[in-house]
Formats: structure tokens, sequence, C-alpha cells
């Protein structure tokens, strides 16, 4: 069953007996510290799967899903092999950053990396140190113009020092050697592997591409529906209407 947030919800992991956790990534919004997008979350998330099979409320094997950064985190923890890993069912996310998500064809989406850096990740640091969010919001609505990065705009300039991790983005060499260090090699996933992937969703091709490089003795199963990145609510969009069932 999905919930609005288009994840199974409690209600029903509760009624079937299971027990269920909520993880925070290393340094994100409930943790304390420097947050580097995708350089923790391999071991982070192996030490999660570590900790909760210890749990003596814990029977041994844990099951992972969520979607976007959650679903990518599946992939890394997946790459570590963790004893106690059971099976991952990841949602709009291949396991390669890189590729999938930041440069699909091998140049920066320079648009979409400023626009979720901006929108997911500073408004927590902002919030940490006490500084309010209406420049950031302003920032938002002006999306296009602090792209152009026009002279005298420094909006951008005065962001960066928050988020440094997009000047290594924004750099070909050192986006390549930060980032894929951190892909998982789908082929050496040995635990069952359910992805769901979205026709109209920006990680598609990424998602196709994790999905097709699994080892051919890993159990899989792919669903591709009519949704986009936001999740699996009503498939309706310019060109297409699928309807809200």
């Amino acid at each position: 069953r999905q919930s609005g947030f288009s994840a199974p919800d409690n209600i029903t992991f509760d009624s079937n007996g299971d027990l269920w956790t909520v993880t925070d990534m290393s340094s994100g919004s409930m943790n304390k510290g420097v947050f580097t997008p995708f350089a923790h979350e391999a071991e982070d998330g192996a030490d999660t799967i570590r900790w909760i099979t210890a749990q003596d409320w814990c029977a041994g094997e844990v099951g992972m899903f969520g979607r976007s950064y959650s679903g990518l985190l599946q992939w890394h923890t997946a790459g570590e092999g963790p004893p106690g890993l059971a099976a991952i069912a990841p949602m709009f996310s291949g396991a390669d950053v890189l590729h999938g998500w930041l440069a699909p064809q091998g140049v920066l989406e320079w648009g979409f990396a400023v626009l979720w850096s901006i929108r997911h990740l500073a408004p927590d640091l902002l919030a940490r140190d006490g500084q309010p969010l209406h420049g950031l919001l302003d920032m938002i609505d002006d999306i296009d113009e602090v792209l152009f990065e026009r002279p005298g705009d420094d909006r951008l300039d005065r962001m960066r020092e928050r988020l440094p991790f997009l000047d290594d983005w924004l750099d070909p060499r050192r986006r390549d050697d930060v980032l894929a260090a951190h892909a998982p090699d789908p082929a050496r996933i040995d635990v069952p592997v359910l992805l769901i992937a979205g026709w109209f969703d920006l990680f598609l091709s990424g998602c196709l591409d994790s999905y097709a490089r699994l080892g051919r003795e890993t159990a899989r199963e792919l669903v591709i529906g009519p949704w986009a990145h936001g999740g699996t609510g009503p498939g309706v969009f310019p060109e297409r209407d699928f309807g809200v069932r």
C-alpha cells in the first residue's frame, strides 16, 4: 500500500507485525557535521544494517525501501554486502550518481545540480546556523537568473560557500574522480532487487542501466509506470493523461 509520499506506510508494516526504522543521512537534518552528498552513504548504510541486526528486536534480516536519494542509498548499501541485508527496493534512482544523476550524457546538468542543492540541501544548512531562508526562496523564484550568473548577481557565489561540493561537480576531472569513487557495481549486488521507475522520471536512464548491469544470478524485478520523480500519484502530464487509477 502507498501513502501520500509514495512509500509503504507504517500501518501496513504494523498490521503485518513488521518492524520498521527511518534512517537519516549522516550529517543530515537530524545529525550534526559537514554533509557531502554521496560521499559516505555506502559505509553509513552498511553500519546501519549491522546496528539493526544486532538489536534483540530484529530477527536478523532487513529490507530497504525508499525513493530518490533514499533509493541511491540502498544501491550503495547493497554494494557493501552487509550481513543481514535481505533485499532492496529502490525507487526512482539507479546506482550511478555520476551518469544516472548529475551528468547522464557526460555533461553536468548544471540546472538540476544547483536547483536540487539549494532546494534540498541549503535550507538545512542555513537553519543550523540560525539564518533566515528568505534569500534562499528568492533564489528559487529567480532560478533562471541565478543559473546564468549575470554580472552583479553574486547570490550563487555566496551559496557556494555553504555548498562547496558544487565546485567539485563543475570541474569535470574533479567531478569524475569524486563521484566515480562512490559508484557501486550492480553486478556485485547479490540480494534481490525490486526497482521501481517512471517513464517521465529524469533518472529513468540511470535506473535502466543499473537494472541491466545486475548480476545474472541476482533475483530482480523492474516496474515502470506513468510517473515522474515526485511519486506514483496521478499520471497527469502535459502530453499524457493516464487518469488517477
